[in-house]
């Protein structure tokens, strides 16, 4: 169960969703950019609240409010590294100003303004990427890793790059947007994660020993080789969608 200020917050996120994206227009000060579902903010919330990890390496994200909405009431951050070549690179630093405030980030913010180059990810233990640097990142130089979170947006240009593992680290959660690998116990994060099934449109599936996603739950949610999918629900179910016709 959510405690009532963090049902709160997360209702106020949910109010924040459909996405918004800022692509196609000139970008103004009151913009934010919101890359993903409702679900994968929770999700990833509950992943850094149960993996407790101390430096983060953050590449892309531009305004990166996908990682301060993540971020919040998620204790023992001590430092964020963020790499991002955006041409927009004063106006994000502005923006994370804001949202350091807003989200209430208490950690070490570090904004890059640069294409990530192998460099400062030394001392991280959770790394978030979006795909297009994500094949030139030499992970020999990153080996206190034990999360990481590949942006995949759903884009069949990416599709290569979603594996059972990667680095050593097996694939656990998986949405339209993100897969997340991590050598971390998923048990908890697994169970707190069921409640997206109620504050969200949104359907859970199980893969035990590598078959496919099912509805079918298993006993133990702490089984190693368990992984989940989060999807978005249909927005018109089969009974609406065949009741005219005979």
């Amino acid at each position: 169960m959510l405690s009532s200020k963090s049902a709160k917050y997360w209702y106020k996120i949910k109010q924040k969703n459909p996405k918004v994206t800022i692509k196609d227009t000139p970008l103004k000060d009151s913009d934010d950019l919101l890359e993903l579902d409702f679900h994968d903010y929770f999700i990833l919330n509950r992943v850094l609240h149960w993996t407790k990890p101390k430096e983060i390496g953050w590449v892309g994200g531009f305004t990166n409010l996908d990682f301060f909405i993540s971020q919040k009431d998620v204790s023992g951050i001590k430092k964020c590294i963020n790499f991002d070549g955006t041409p927009a690179g004063k106006w994000c630093s502005k923006k994370h100003k804001k949202y350091i405030e807003q989200y209430q980030f208490e950690g070490d913010y570090v904004f890059i303004n640069k294409n990530y180059n192998n460099t400062k990810f030394e001392n991280i233990n959770f790394l978030s990427t979006i795909c297009n640097p994500f094949v030139s990142i030499d992970f020999k130089k990153i080996t206190k890793l034990k999360t990481l979170v590949l942006h995949h947006f759903g884009s069949p240009c990416f599709i290569n790059l979603v594996k059972d593992s990667i680095n050593g680290l097996p694939q656990k959660i998986i949405t339209e947007n993100l897969v997340i690998y991590t050598s971390e116990n998923c048990k908890n994060i697994f169970k707190d994660i069921q409640i997206i099934e109620q504050i969200s449109n949104s359907d859970i599936f199980y893969n035990l020993n590598n078959t496919i996603f099912t509805k079918n739950m298993p006993k133990d949610l702490s089984h190693d080789s368990l992984s989940i999918c989060i999807k978005q629900k249909y927005p018109f179910p089969w009974d609406k969608r065949i009741q005219e016709i005979k």
